[in-house]
């Protein structure tokens, strides 16, 4: 296929060889898009490790002989070496200013970035040049382990360099991986990472800067329950107008914003034809139907024995900002218009080897952030529920055990479509967004959906609302599943495995983190109701939805089994060479082998010639439509 004319527009060399070959063909496409990726990687790491041993050259063997000095060295001879090095960082400044054609500011930090991947995650940064995690990735990586010593640093090196080679088909987004690298902060230097949020605290700021056109920025630094509150605060605002108000979200979020200052709890819907046009204060209450929000729930989850130990350092998790100090978790806790709700009903009767385990039980706590006028409620809600093994909606395979621990509290399931508070509640804090690869959408902002969707016929068929069969998935992604190119299969570790409509398997794990902070939410026993009877059906066969569903299921029972023979040990590599090479096989066995091979090549080949004959070559003649039937509808979910 010929390539666009504004690609044959381009120069030669910003043409890859390939394209014109594969042009047209989605799969050659995208293994193109992924060398080409794996290639720009590569690139960033040989330009990174040529700036180092530029630094090295100009600058740091001048200060390591200046560092290497005496104590009684000559007061002359030191200034005019100190003299020497600042006119040497100013040289290595210029110079990477030159070639990499950036400013000061960007060249500096090229440099840092250089010197931090080289000598203190070099693990991190041979996985940026094997196309493992993105270049942001590893720049967030580099970020978060600034706070750790040169010794600690190499520990938390390793340690996030096998969990991202753990499984080669994982993938983990931005968001999930800062968070786990705020985890091993706090796992591995606990005083570092308290230190570092009290000096983060004090940079808290509010900035304005003029721009072009009329407009101006304000940025603010503050801290990170504070901006989920503003954040919620601001969704709610704009969803008081209807569909049909004609500015875009980030307009809408723009206007939200000064409404808010300006003391208004509604927006005002441009469409001039609802009943919502006019903004609304909460004084101006519900009169007349108009809906005022002004309460917002920002989620904390906290283990109990953290809430009530104040020795306790096991880490918290502000939901939608990742994990946070015990310090932290329990200050906000312990806010006047904070409320600490437990998850679920705590069960009482226990057996001998339960009584040691009830005191692991994580405690809801709700806290409040509010405003005079307002009344905001800030939510934080520390939970300690779990499904059994086989529901488990995310589990941490480093995490579970072979005996199944005994539920601790009691939960109510749902036996028809629509979930249950608790339900909700649960997947609230279990699912921190959107479980979709590389998605980062908040699950607040996401649609509950069913891996294997919910028959309204006969529910107890399959696809039932239970926690090990429901996630979050933002509109988008949600409509890219329901229509069949992507399917998603719950493993029994708690991960979830994509397969792409190319065949390829992704897999994510969505509340690893959290349950590696929390296992006790895997033991939540769930009360459900008994299923409604199935509905009378008007003729036998399965409609074309039912055998949508089933065509789904087959394909997530394959990968399924797919998935855990990759998860089996390997036999021997002698044995492997043996099944290969036939040894073990005596030469009749070799012989009649070898005669049923060619007779399935020679029947392959009088097939497709026969086909050849009766269908010859050209489109496929065109299927009628099938006939409607009262029972087909829409997707449900």
């Amino acid at each position: 296929m010929e390539l666009p004319g504004a690609i044959r527009d381009l120069p030669g060399e910003m043409i890859p060889e390939e394209l014109a070959g594969v042009h047209g063909y989605r799969e050659r496409l995208s293994s193109l898009v992924f060398e080409q990726q794996r290639a720009e990687n590569a690139a960033f790491c040989q330009r990174t490790a040529a700036v180092y041993c530029l630094y090295r050259t100009m600058y740091a063997d001048a200060e390591a002989e200046l560092l290497g000095l005496p104590a009684d060295a000559e007061l002359g001879d030191l200034r005019a070496r100190r003299r020497d090095l600042r006119l040497r960082e100013t040289a290595l400044q210029a110079q990477v200013c030159l070639v990499l054609r950036i400013g000061t500011t960007a060249a500096d930090r090229a440099v840092d970035e250089a010197v931090g991947f080289v000598e203190r995650l070099p693990r991190v940064f041979a996985l940026i040049a094997a196309n493992v995690i993105s270049v942001a990735g590893g720049r967030e990586a580099l970020r978060r382990s600034r706070v750790l010593d040169r010794a600690k640093v190499r520990e938390f090196d390793g340690a996030l360099a096998d969990r991202l080679q753990a499984d080669p088909r994982e993938l983990l987004a931005i968001p999930a991986l800062r968070e786990y690298a705020n985890l091993l902060v706090q796992r591995i230097d606990q005083d570092a990472a308290v230190k570092r949020q009290e000096r983060s605290r004090d940079d808290r700021t509010v900035t304005f800067r003029p721009e072009d056109d009329g407009l101006a920025s304000a940025f603010a630094l503050l801290p990170a329950e504070d901006v989920l509150e503003f954040q919620r605060r601001v969704d709610d605002i704009i969803d008081t107008v209807c569909d049909h108000d004609s500015r875009s979200v980030a307009q809408r979020r723009a206007d939200g914003t000064m409404m808010l200052l300006r003391g208004f709890v509604t927006l005002g819907c441009d469409c001039g034809a609802c009943e919502n046009t006019e903004p609304r204060t909460a004084a101006d209450g519900v009169a007349d139907g108009v809906i005022v929000r002004y309460r917002t729930l920002v989620h904390v989850v906290i283990n109990e024995r953290t809430l009530t130990d104040p020795d306790s350092t096991e880490a918290g998790y502000l939901i939608g900002h990742g994990p946070i100090t015990a310090d932290h978790a329990r200050d906000l806790a312990a806010r006047d218009d904070a409320v600490v709700r437990e998850f679920g009903d705590r069960i009482t009767t226990v057996t001998p080897n339960q009584e040691d385990t009830l005191d692991s039980a994580d405690t809801t706590v709700d806290p409040v952030g509010s405003t005079a006028e307002a009344g905001d409620v800030a939510e934080d809600a520390s939970a300690r529920p779990a499904p059994a093994a086989e529901q488990n909606p995310a589990a941490d395979p480093e995490l579970t055990s072979e005996a199944e621990p005994a539920p601790l509290v009691r939960a109510s399931g749902s036996g028809g479509y629509r979930l249950t508070a608790d339900l909700a509640r649960y997947l609230t804090l279990l699912y921190p967004r959107c479980v979709f690869p590389m998605c980062t959408r908040p699950a607040h902002r996401c649609e509950i959906d069913h891996s294997r969707e919910f028959d309204h016929a006969d529910p107890a068929r399959g696809g039932r609302t239970e926690a090990c069969n429901l996630h979050p998935l933002c509109t988008a992604h949600h409509q890219l599943k329901t229509a069949g190119s992507w399917i998603d299969v719950h493993l029994p570790d708690g991960r979830i495995l994509w397969i792409t409509p190319d065949g390829q398997q992704i897999i994510v794990n969505p509340a690893g983190i959290v349950l590696a902070l929390f296992p006790d939410l895997r033991r939540v026993q769930w009360t459900v109701p008994e299923l409604p009877a199935p509905k009378p059906r008007t003729r036998n066969k399965p409609t074309k939805l039912q055998r949508e569903h089933k065509r789904r299921e087959q394909i997530r029972e394959r990968n399924r089994a797919a998935a855990e023979r990759l998860r089996e040990p390997r036999p021997p590599a002698d044995e492997q060479n043996a099944r290969r090479s036939g040894a073990g096989i005596s030469v009749v066995e070799e012989r009649l082998r070898c005669l049923l091979r060619s007779h399935r090549t020679r029947l392959r080949a009088e097939t497709r010639a026969a086909r050849a004959a009766i269908f010859p070559e050209g489109p496929p003649p065109e299927r009628p439509p099938e006939p409607a039937h009262p029972d087909d509808g829409p997707p449900p979910f």
